[in-house]
């Protein structure tokens, strides 16, 4: 019997995570550390951890990649919705902390655009410090 841990079930590139619940511990460990005023809005949200993103019918309602693909999608309300895809996310990681960074990036650019703030990563997470 072939499990989600065999190698041969495994993407060819990227960092497949052993199980959803880790994937989700590190989505909440990214979020932890965006900027206060990319995390107050997801604070009070429901967060959503889907393994494939469907086809979003919608241009521009979710953070895709180059290709299209959906990496993310915020729903701001009370309560707000964050649904995170987590095999696109994956496949852009080579490592654990590699998948933080991946993850990180992606949920404050998702976040940022829905809030209309300007996506340079230069000035997104630049009040890091303060």
């Amino acid at each position: 019997m072939r499990g989600d841990h065999d190698r041969r079930r495994r993407p060819s590139d990227g960092f497949r995570v052993a199980s959803g619940r880790r994937f989700s511990q590190l989505v909440e460990d990214a979020l932890s550390t965006l900027p206060e005023r990319l995390l107050d809005p997801v604070a009070d949200a429901e967060i959503i951890v889907v393994d494939v993103p469907p086809e979003i019918s919608e241009p521009g309602s979710a953070l895709t990649d180059a290709e299209g693909v959906p990496l993310a999608r915020f729903v701001p309300g009370a309560p707000g919705r964050l649904v995170v895809y987590r095999r696109p996310l994956e496949m852009r990681a080579l490592n654990r902390g590699d998948l933080g960074e991946v993850l990180r990036t992606a949920l404050g650019l998702e976040v940022a655009r829905v809030l209309g703030i300007d996506d340079d990563l230069d000035d997104l997470f630049d009040d890091e410090d303060e």
